[in-house]
């Protein structure tokens, strides 16, 4: 619904939507997806940078040696 309110233009939609997210990796993704989708790319990029943080053991150490230039 959030991207598709966003997508659609609906501010009052993409508000409610936002208020309804936690901080689950998924919803995390899903907000980081829209500030990058909005231009916003220095907060999605620090939203993503929590995600790795956040999740460090579920990604190979390759990985995230290759995503610490963020």
């Amino acid at each position: 619904m959030l991207h598709a309110a966003h997508r659609l233009g609906d501010q009052a939609a993409k508000v409610r939507c936002l208020k309804t997210l936690d901080n689950s990796t998924a919803d995390q993704l899903s907000a980081a997806a829209l500030k990058f989708a909005e231009r916003d790319y220095h907060d999605a990029v620090n939203i993503y940078k929590q995600i790795i943080v956040k999740n460090r053991s579920a990604l190979p150490a390759g990985h995230i040696t290759a995503c610490s230039w963020l």
